[in-house]
């Protein structure tokens, strides 16, 4: 600090600095992001610059505004010019005489003031929901982008928004920061567009409020439907065929003791009449019923009335019902179901690999130690694989996945290959991340407020869905007519069997245990009438003979 520049410190409930400028202006904060570790002192030790209210006093308005620009990157400052009788007080942007501001006395500055006419230097993901660009490279909508431009086009700022901090995240064994985290420490950049709150992260930065929920959760193929050939054996459950079973079983036995004890009425072989009279009431024939069973049969006969019209009604529904394959859809489907393959996007230092590396519950832990990571660059190849795939999951956030499946799998608007599980492993609630002590801190919490509850960020998101969707309709028919290779061809067959399946007829295949029933039976009866034709012949032989002599 040179001699023309003189401070006083003065502290009541909070720091006020007084700067009082002689000749020259200076940057009293040369090197002030060195000043960011100061920040974790308890208070009263704390003098971070941005908690510091710094009063410029001088006797020309150049020196005042030259001061306040040279040291702009503070949030607390104002400038008061004394010449003589005038006085004139520099509040941020506005530029007020003493009258002027004695008159509206108590009132200050807007939060949000400190974004006009300023300069933003922006940092992002590059994904398609953060930052999506048009064919010629301009971003054209996400999130991220919609936001910082709404803000620019309000407040009459200019920014830069560039996407290459994400590549490095987490905290150094020396307490150094990479990643986007780094980039705000080192003063780099002002905003970061948009992380999750960390306990590891929080010291180092400020959080905006929740813009969007990014919930974590896992995808997998969508079950296989089938028609199962032994659909006739599903009409029942297995205890109501052992119950129909018995009932026959008993019936049969009751009428050939009834057939066999009661010589006043006489019955031609009694145990075949036993065993067709109740299979005849199953199969709704009609037989001459003795009148010694008459009373049983009529209750037997109720008994397979109800039977028949079940069975009846159950049949063409089972044939026609697909099975679906068995699927996870929630955490403790996942971890039950151990010939799930279980893959993961691969974000080094984010919250998915942290919620997973502190992990404790046992069903949690199940999933963590069959985990096989996906790096972010073949999220595209895993989803496509995960599509058309076998019982794999794929552990990513979701809308982040939703963008991806709509630009890369999505041949129909209505169809989505791939099924998400009905509840998340765990939500993140993205914020706007600042530096520490940020001056921007307040406004960009109230806007981020603002546009959070009228739900711009909801439709920003949305937009980059519906624009993602109508992109990979294109390509993928463009694909459909000129070939692609095979992981994707599969994908648009699936979709189009999807869309285009219609009802049809049955088939031999759904009544394949009816039709090999009737075969087997009728050869039984043909080799029982072989059976009982020939010793037929050589009795009627024989008595001719016998004749004859």
């Amino acid at each position: 600090m040179q001699s023309k520049l003189n401070c006083l410190r003065y502290s009541s409930h909070s720091y006020h600095l007084i700067i009082y400028i002689h000749n020259s202006t200076n940057n009293i904060y040369p090197q002030h992001k060195h000043y960011q570790l100061r920040c974790f002192l308890p208070f009263p030790f704390n003098s971070h610059p941005q908690q510091t209210n710094h009063i410029f006093i001088g006797q020309h308005e150049d020196q005042i505004r030259s001061a306040l620009f040279l040291n702009r990157l503070l949030k607390h400052k104002i400038g008061v010019i004394i010449q003589g009788a005038y006085i004139g007080v520099l509040i941020g942007e506005c530029c007020l005489t003493a009258q002027r501001f004695k008159a509206i006395t108590g009132r200050h500055c807007g939060v949000s003031d400190i974004l006009k006419n300023t300069h933003i230097r922006v940092t992002s993901f590059p994904y398609k929901l953060h930052i999506t660009r048009s064919a010629q490279g301009n971003p054209i909508a996400g999130h991220s982008f919609k936001f910082i431009q709404t803000v620019g086009s309000y407040y009459n700022s200019t920014f830069d928004l560039i996407t290459e901090g994400y590549k490095r995240f987490g905290q150094n064994s020396d307490g150094t920061w990479n990643g986007f985290i780094g980039l705000l420490v080192n003063d780099s950049v002002d905003l970061v567009m948009s992380i999750g709150n960390q306990l590891t992260r929080h010291p180092y930065a400020d959080f905006s409020p929740q813009q969007t929920n990014f919930p974590c959760v896992f995808f997998t193929p969508l079950p296989k439907a089938q028609l199962k050939w032994y659909g006739i054996l599903l009409v029942f459950e297995p205890d109501v065929w052992l119950t129909t079973a018995l009932a026959m079983l008993f019936s049969i036995f009751a009428l050939y003791l009834i057939f066999t004890f009661k010589f006043n009425q006489p019955v031609e072989n009694p145990i075949l009449t036993a065993v067709f009279l109740p299979l005849a009431a199953l199969l709704m024939q009609s037989l001459k019923i003795p009148q010694s069973a008459g009373y049983l049969m009529c209750l037997f006969l109720f008994f397979s009335i109800i039977i028949g019209t079940f069975f009846g009604s159950n049949l063409i529904s089972f044939l026609t019902l697909p099975q679906l394959d068995s699927m996870p859809e929630t955490t403790e489907d996942l971890a039950r179901m151990t010939d799930v393959e279980i893959n993961i996007m691969k974000y080094s230092g984010d919250s998915m690999e942290l919620f997973f590396k502190h992990v404790q519950s046992p069903v949690l832990l199940n999933i963590k130690n069959r985990i096989k990571t996906t790096h972010p660059k073949d999220i595209i190849e895993r989803f496509v694989n995960t599509s058309i795939g076998i019982k794999s999951a794929l552990i990513n956030y979701e809308i982040n996945s939703r963008v991806v499946v709509a630009e890369n799998l999505s041949l129909h608007p209505a169809f989505t290959p791939v099924k998400t599980s009905k509840a998340p492993l765990f939500n993140l609630l993205l914020r706007v991340v600042m530096r520490k002590y940020s001056k921007f801190t307040e406004a960009i919490n109230a806007n981020v407020g603002k546009l959070e509850n009228t739900g711009h960020f909801q439709k920003w998101t949305m937009d980059v869905l519906k624009l993602a969707k109508k992109r990979g309709v294109s390509w993928l028919r463009d694909v459909e007519r000129k070939g692609g290779d095979e992981a994707t061809m599969k994908v648009i067959k699936m979709t189009r069997d999807a869309m285009g399946s219609e009802v049809k007829p049955f088939t031999i295949s759904h009544f394949g245990i009816m039709f090999c029933s009737l075969f087997i039976g009728s050869l039984v009866s043909i080799l029982c009438f072989i059976v009982e034709l020939v010793p037929l012949r050589f009795s009627t032989r024989s008595t001719s003979i016998i004749k004859v002599r």
